[in-house]
């Protein structure tokens, strides 16, 4: 089963399913049946507290029911921006001639950054082991005074300055043998593409080159990593820049239009990390936790931060662990200010974000917990005896976001500001017994569920498996 049909297909009950058009009840991470969809965490990392922060209960303002019908549509509201979504290369037709000249757009600057960096740690290297035997030298000659000592410099292969071309050589070589791992069993065994030169690459390296560069590849000054417990100590120091030049890449070669998604994804790890966690619900289980931003359609990946320490809400102003990696990739990808809708499941998704976002003229919609539904809007005992596709909304007088309340197979709330109050196209649902019935959908309920697919579009391509006692750049 897809991410994407564990994400809809949990929020039915047994005797309904969904096909065609039809729209089925949104995931809330099955707080309703005791199911908890957060992240345990283990090796160097506590527990995390799996309550939501007092902050997020209290709504603020007053929630009135909808007298008004709300018409607006996140398209109409990206409108304002004057923005044309899609490749930004097609306005310059030189950056996307060839595959090569795309992938020398979007990663020229990861280059430079490698080379850079590699050079100047093997030349770090070089020194360091100079200066070793120089050491050993000289306790050598303290220890005895009076033999006779020669100084031999240590022997070390030569180190000629990397440049980009063998770097791309280098690269290659590992993307094609990670291919020939994962392809088909019918592509690995093409006699004519790869069979026939499996390490078609080091036709121009040699191997020792080829191992030299294996050995010295670096994205950050190791002499500069801040200290274990220092105030500014980042676990992933190595690799920020790295990742923080992809982002800016990815981001400015694509603009998504009026809909980006927002949600977390494991990245398996079979290692000693500390900040590995677990989470039993995904499909990697144990791994490396990312927070991942992506377009919609197609889901192409605008930015992405690893979850490294706990959080702390006092660093942050008190805001909420959700709210702070939402702003933080959005600012990362240069979202914000643009009037685009953030899609986003329950754990982001509170009042407390959507003022955040509604700040920097950014909308958001998103299944919300029951938890942080305030008392008004939450459905009374008669109105959950109603048939199904009965549905409230109640609306908030200081932000104009609604909350509707949608009875499916159980109860499902949803917070927006940027969709309309009318009803959308219905569910289908089959019930035993009974056949297939049509269900009323909310357009907000509606556009969730068609508009949500971005990151599990991401996860659906397979998960990546990095091995080995430590993370390398090369997996």
């Amino acid at each position: 089963m897809s991410c994407t049909a564990g994400r809809l297909l949990s929020g039915t009950s047994r005797t309904d399913c969904w096909h065609g058009n039809a729209f089925p009840v949104p995931y809330n991470g099955g707080q309703d049946s005791g199911e908890e969809n957060e992240d345990v965490e283990f090796e160097h990392m506590d527990t995390e507290d799996l309550d939501d922060p007092e902050a997020l209960h209290e709504a603020g303002g007053v929630w009135t029911p909808l007298t008004e019908p709300i018409c607006r549509a996140p398209v109409h509201l990206f409108a304002r921006a004057n923005t044309e979504p899609g490749p930004k290369g097609r306005r310059n037709a030189s950056y996307f001639k060839t595959a090569y000249d795309a992938f020398q757009s979007l990663y020229s600057d990861v280059e430079s950054l490698l080379v850079t960096q590699t050079n100047l740690y093997a030349r770090q290297k070089r020194a360091a082991c100079v200066l070793k035997r120089w050491l050993a030298f000289l306790v050598e000659v303290r220890r005895r005074p009076y033999d006779r000592h020669v100084w031999t410099s240590p022997r070390q292969r030569p180190w000629w300055p990397l440049r980009k071309w063998e770097l791309q050589l280098w690269l290659g070589d590992w993307l094609q043998a990670g291919w020939r791992a994962h392809a088909p069993r019918e592509d690995r065994l093409d006699k004519d593409a790869v069979a026939s030169n499996p390490r078609m690459f080091l036709d121009w390296m040699t191997e020792t080159r080829f191992e030299q560069i294996d050995r010295c590849i670096h994205a950050a000054d190791s002499a500069k990593a801040p200290k274990r417990g220092s105030a500014d100590y980042d676990p992933v120091y190595k690799v920020r820049e790295l990742v923080r030049k992809a982002c800016t890449a990815w981001a400015k070669a694509y603009d998504p239009g009026a809909y980006v998604c927002v949600d977390e994804t494991l990245l398996l790890f079979q290692g000693r990390v500390a900040f590995k966690v677990r989470i039993p619900m995904k499909r990697a289980k144990v791994g490396i936790k990312l927070y991942v931003l992506t377009g919609v359609s197609p889901s192409y990946v605008l930015g992405f931060n690893i979850k490294t320490t706990r959080h702390n809400a006092a660093e942050h102003n008190g805001l909420f662990e959700g709210t702070v990696k939402v702003m933080e990739l959005m600012e990362q990808a240069g979202l914000l200010d643009s009037f685009r809708t953030l899609v986003a499941d329950n754990y982001y998704t509170s009042l407390e974000e959507l003022r955040e976002l509604r700040k920097r003229n950014t909308y958001t919609m998103g299944v919300i917990r029951q938890s942080r539904v305030p008392p008004e809007a939450k459905f009374t005992p008669e109105e959950q005896r109603q048939p199904r596709g009965y549905s409230k909304t109640m609306v908030h007088d200081e932000t104009g976001a609604m909350i509707g309340g949608w009875k499916d197979g159980r109860v499902v709330y949803m917070l927006s500001n940027a969709t309309s109050s009318g009803q959308g196209k219905t569910a289908q649902r089959k019930v035993r017994g009974v056949g297939t019935i049509d269900v009323p959908c909310p357009h907000s309920f509606e556009v969730y569920n068609l508009k949500m697919w971005g990151i599990d579009g991401v996860r659906s391509r397979g998960v990546v498996c990095v091995r080995g006692q430590y993370p390398r750049l090369t997996a």
